[in-house]
């Protein structure tokens, strides 16, 4: 029978995958595998993410949900974001977690097991968020519909507008995809 999985991500020596059987989990390479969580559904989960210290994010019914035991149980930890439709995580170098919504970008604060909002130029009220990134020297970039690309140098506490010296508009309307290679040069796309 055939197989169909729309997120592969890796972890350390681990490789997980969401399928139409459910979370799966190879530890050799994808030898083998074991199914975790045959409840997923891969048409319900809508992003997947392994944090800095191997739990599991997943957007699933449009909710964030975190599993801490390899997807064995899930906690819901949308809290804050409930009003707002989340479309994007992501899982900086540092640990940072971040949630991209049609009402800004918001970071996660394990410690105290709520999402913050992000001040994108004092233009994130109602900020679509396109695409995160991160840079060479840990610098995160955000792009908003309103704000533009946004750059933070100290871990996400403060953003400024970043001049890229390109022009948006005309054919570039909006960056909805930023990527680093491997030389720390960064990527910018467009739908």
């Amino acid at each position: 029978a055939n197989t169909y999985s729309e997120f592969l991500v890796a972890s350390d020596n681990n490789i997980y995958q969401i399928t139409d059987l459910g979370l799966l989990k190879s530890s050799n390479n994808g030898m083998t595998w074991i199914n975790l969580d045959t409840d997923l559904k891969l048409n319900e989960v809508t992003d997947f993410e392994v944090g800095s210290e191997g739990q599991l994010l997943i957007i699933y019914k449009d909710k964030v949900r975190l599993s801490e035991n390899e997807g064995y149980t899930w906690l819901d930890i949308t809290n804050e974001l409930s009003s707002s439709v989340v479309t994007n995580l992501e899982v900086m170098a540092s640990g940072m977690v971040l949630a991209a919504t049609e009402n800004g970008a918001f970071r996660w604060d394990g410690n105290t097991s709520s999402w913050v909002k992000l001040n994108l130029n004092s233009e994130s009220n109602n900020d679509v968020i396109l695409a995160f990134g991160e840079d060479g020297e840990g610098n995160i970039l955000v792009s908003g519909s309103s704000s533009g690309i946004s750059i933070s140098n100290n871990g996400g506490l403060t953003f400024s507008a970043l001049d890229l010296g390109i022009s948006i508009g005309g054919e570039l309307s909006t960056i909805t995809a930023i990527e680093l290679d491997s030389k720390a040069n960064v990527w910018l796309g467009d739908s």
